[in-house]
């Protein structure tokens, strides 16, 4: 897959992503759009011959093609969706407006403990404590220069 994040300076065009899905030799199989804020879907490409008019039947695998990978039929839907937003988080005005997903990411489970290396800045005691939403504590074990 290869996608951005569009560049942009007004607001309805923030968080406007494009992209492709390529099968294994290369070739363009699913056109990736939409926006961050509402929905990232994929849609075939009519050009793409695995897609056009040799859909596999509904239900059937093809590991060979990117149809096997949504189990595409085209006779079932025009897009994909790729991502949707769940909204905001609970607190989310305290989690600087992330949403629920968005917060998860950076928490730290056992097994990404074992796995991060020193430098990662999610192990610093000002960073978590910003995160946790103690400023102050923050503020106070942020290393000055």
């Amino acid at each position: 897959a290869n996608f951005r994040l569009v560049r942009a300076g007004k607001a309805e065009k923030r968080g406007k992503i494009e992209g492709e899905i390529c099968d294994a030799q290369g070739v363009r199989a699913f056109i990736i759009s939409g926006n961050t804020a509402t929905e990232v879907f994929a849609r075939p490409d009519p050009e793409y011959p695995k897609l056009s008019g040799d859909a596999l039947p509904s239900g059937a695998e093809d590991s060979g093609s990117v149809s096997g990978l949504f189990r595409w039929n085209s006779a079932d839907a025009e897009t994909v969706p790729l991502f949707r937003p769940n909204g905001l988080a609970e607190d989310a005005a305290r989690q600087y407006g992330f949403t629920a997903f968005a917060i998860t990411l950076n928490e730290l489970t056992p097994e990404m403990l074992q796995n991060l290396p020193p430098t990662d800045s999610r192990l610093r005691p000002d960073m978590r404590a910003l995160e946790e939403g103690n400023g102050e504590k923050a503020s106070t074990l942020n290393p000055k220069p």
